[in-house]
């Protein structure tokens, strides 16, 4: 069965710098544009210059998504160099440390395979040298069908919020001014929310509540 993607949840091309992140995960980011969306397409010369020249804002706003959300890149060559230049970018700023080698275990590149000789999906970890000499370690995907991964993907929607998803649905700028509420429900229930599986779930470096946790905290609010 198919499963509609609210055009909400899209972003196409540059939109994505002015767009506020707000609510649920499961955004998806067109970043070079999409049929339904002509003026939006990458795929000239031209095209290429004027993304390019408006990369860095691009790069700025995806940081947000790269500290807080697991991120899946499809569609993409590792020599794209857009892609490329994301990555340098947010090397530069250590989100994942400050060595030359930096592991992101959030980041997931799925690489369309049908002829894979071995007719199974298969996981590696691929390393991608930077030209500023640095090299990202990133989670490489070899699929030869998108089945498995769109099962998995659909799998997660137990745990749809971050912390800042969750703020910034009850209508706060900064997920620090939603502590004190969360802390409210662990003293009355006697229970730590990141060891509880009805809440919350912890993958590599994502931190993710369930629906079920994001309707008590927002009648705590109340």
């Amino acid at each position: 069965m198919k499963r509609k993607i609210s055009k909400n949840h899209r972003l196409y091309g540059q939109t994505l710098i002015s767009d506020r992140i707000k609510g649920k995960n499961g955004r998806v980011l067109k970043i070079h544009g999409c049929v339904t969306k002509p003026e939006s397409i990458v795929i000239s010369e031209n095209d290429y210059e004027i993304f390019i020249s408006k990369q860095k804002y691009l790069s700025a706003k995806l940081l947000t998504f790269f500290v807080e959300y697991p991120i899946i890149i499809m569609g993409y060559s590792l020599s794209d160099r857009n892609i490329l230049g994301i990555l340098e970018t947010i090397s530069e700023i250590d989100i994942y440390g400050n060595s030359l080698k930096q592991k992101a275990d959030n980041i997931w590149f799925i690489n369309y395979s049908p002829s894979n000789l071995e007719k199974k999906d298969v996981l590696l970890e691929k390393e991608i040298v930077l030209s500023n000499n640095k090299i990202i370690l990133i989670n490489y995907i070899n699929v030869k069908t998108y089945d498995k991964l769109f099962e998995s993907i659909i799998g997660t929607n137990k745990y749809p919020y971050s912390l800042t998803a969750m703020a910034n649905e009850l209508g706060y700028s900064h997920w620090k001014q939603i502590e004190k509420y969360i802390q409210i429900i662990e003293e009355r229930e006697i229970i730590k929310v990141s060891n509880n599986p009805e809440y919350f779930i912890r993958y590599k470096s994502a931190k993710r509540y369930s629906e079920a946790f994001f309707n008590k905290l927002k009648e705590e609010v109340k």
